[in-house]
């Protein structure tokens, strides 16, 4: 878990570091704003360039190629969702007084999680795992914010543990990778031509998350 502090403290670095590197920001706002409607393999260099403005040169400045431009793009997406769960997870923590307001508030994040509008956020995740299959640089990236990820679940789970809230026969951080996993996999229905219904899968999550945390 990042403390508010730390996180103002980076989120201030990483303000002053866009204002120093207009330019190089204005290539990942670009490459962002192309991948909302591509996908990164149909993202050319002359693409990134003509909606961008900016000259080859400056872009071989601040990246090694295209594809590292893309790479950053797209894990800077993904480390905004992170930063985002971590904030809402941690005010759940927070605001909880007992297993019982903790469980419910819980199932309140997941269900959203779970929800049919959240789709694009799960396809965007899924993309973006298979698309660093083969690139050992992506992986590495992606990496680091995945971890980022399971290691303030991980200490949020064990705060509740030690407050009482979750059964301490499970392990906090295979607790972090499961809670993850089963929201990824939701996926798997989104792109069904048969949906199973959306009452129904909540009631199983909220029955299995009250077996972690009772």
């Amino acid at each position: 878990m990042i403390p508010p502090t730390q996180r103002k403290m980076r989120g201030a670095t990483q303000q002053r570091e866009r204002k120093a590197q207009p330019t190089r920001e204005k290539l990942l706002q670009t490459a962002l704003s192309l991948l909302e409607t591509h996908f990164p393999e149909d993202v050319t260099g002359d693409m990134l360039l003509e909606h961008s403005g900016v000259s080859r040169g400056s872009l071989y400045h601040h990246f090694d190629d295209v594809s590292d431009l893309l790479e950053q793009a797209l894990v800077s997406r993904f480390s905004a969702q992170v930063d985002t769960n971590i904030i809402v997870l941690s005010h759940m923590i927070k605001m909880s007084r007992s297993a019982d307001d903790m469980y419910r508030r819980l199932c309140a994040v997941t269900n959203l999680m779970q929800s049919p509008e959240n789709k694009r956020s799960r396809f965007v995740r899924a993309r973006l795992i298979g698309f660093a299959e083969g690139n050992d640089r992506l992986l590495q990236r992606l990496g680091a914010e995945q971890k980022r990820l399971t290691d303030a679940l991980t200490a949020l789970l064990a705060t509740a543990q030690q407050n009482g809230w979750m059964n301490t026969s499970f392990d906090p951080k295979t607790a972090a990778l499961f809670i993850q996993a089963y929201t990824l996999g939701r996926v798997i229905d989104d792109i069904s031509i048969d949906h199973v219904d959306q009452d129904s899968w909540n009631d199983l999550i909220n029955r299995v998350t009250k077996l972690v945390f009772c």
